[in-house]
């Protein structure tokens, strides 16, 4: 694995992805819970899965994007 750094452009770069896996993940969910005659394995799967979660993590950079954007400023 490439060593990446930590700069605003990356941090933007793993947020917008973070971003749409979290639009796909909620598309996903949405089209799935809408069908007729699921399994009850497939159901809970569904319920596991915390899309919250990715949401959490987008926060979490986004807070880091603005930090070093004040590096920045300095």
């Amino acid at each position: 694995m490439v060593r990446v750094n930590k700069t605003v452009n990356n941090l933007q770069t793993v947020w917008n992805q973070l971003d749409k896996a979290s639009e796909q993940l909620y598309n996903a969910l949405d089209n799935l819970a809408s069908m007729t005659n699921l399994s009850e394995t497939v159901k809970r799967q569904m319920d596991i899965i915390d899309v919250s979660r990715v949401d959490g993590l987008k926060g979490e950079i986004e807070a880091l994007i603005i930090e070093k954007g004040k590096e920045l400023e300095l």
